[in-house]
This record gives structure tokens, sequence and C-alpha cells, in this order.
């Protein structure tokens, strides 16, 4: 996932209070940023909805299972 650029990390999160509140720094931190955001904080970032994609998986899947129990189990 290539978020080097602002832009790119806009389209994940709504504003730089998302980015801010994300990353636990103030969003006049993110704001000073210029399009090209520090590279530690575009590997935190990455991190991050990396986390995120992988617990809405496991948040389907979980609903995936707990339909097929309630489909089973109405009918016995």
């Amino acid at each position: 996932m290539n978020l080097r650029k602002k832009s790119e990390v806009l389209k994940h999160f709504k504003n730089n209070r998302q980015i801010s509140l994300a990353l636990k720094i103030s969003a006049q931190a993110v704001g000073e940023w210029t399009e090209d955001i520090p590279e530690l904080r575009s590997y935190q970032l990455a991190e991050i909805l990396k986390k995120r994609e992988s617990e809405k998986t496991k948040l389907k899947l979980a609903r995936k299972l707990i339909d097929h129990i309630e489909t089973e189990t109405m009918g016995d």
C-alpha cells in the first residue's frame, strides 16, 4: 500500500483530524505535512490500515459463521 502522499492517505481517512487520531499526534502536526508525508508516518499508517482490513475480514467471517449456525439450528 503506497501511502507516501497526503492525497492517498486522505482517501482512507476523512481529514487531518482522523489521521492525527489514528497516529496519536496533533492535527496541527498533520496539517504541517506537505504532499510528501514523513516516511515513518507513512509506514505507521500502512500498518494501521492493514490491521483495520484484517479486523474487517475477521468480522465478516464471524458474521458468516453466525448466519450458518443460525440456519443450521433453524432446520432442527
